[in-house]
């Protein structure tokens, strides 16, 4: 799964697996909140939003209208794993 390169739906897949390994060795939770712009604008305030509005785009397929959606998701569960704008 951590193998380089791929696309957008690999990528979020890692992004993903990764807010599950870290909530499963407990260095976060689902209630934590996410402090970001782009987490504001997609209407997530915590962990558990976030994980279900990815497993929610990844049942999209990858078109110019789903793109920027993947983009910004990504963006914030990368946000997460790197124990960024998190609220605690």
């Amino acid at each position: 799964m951590y193998a380089p390169g791929g696309n957008q739906p690999k990528v979020l897949q890692m992004q993903l697996l990764s807010v599950y390994f870290n909530l499963a060795t407990r260095r976060i939770n689902a209630g934590t909140g996410l402090g970001s712009r782009a987490a504001t604008a997609l209407g997530l305030t915590n962990v558990r939003d976030a994980a279900l509005y990815a497993q929610a785009t990844l049942a999209l397929t990858v078109d110019s209208s789903t793109r920027s959606r993947y983009d910004a998701i990504t963006g914030v569960l990368d946000d997460i794993n790197n124990h960024k704008r998190l609220v605690y």
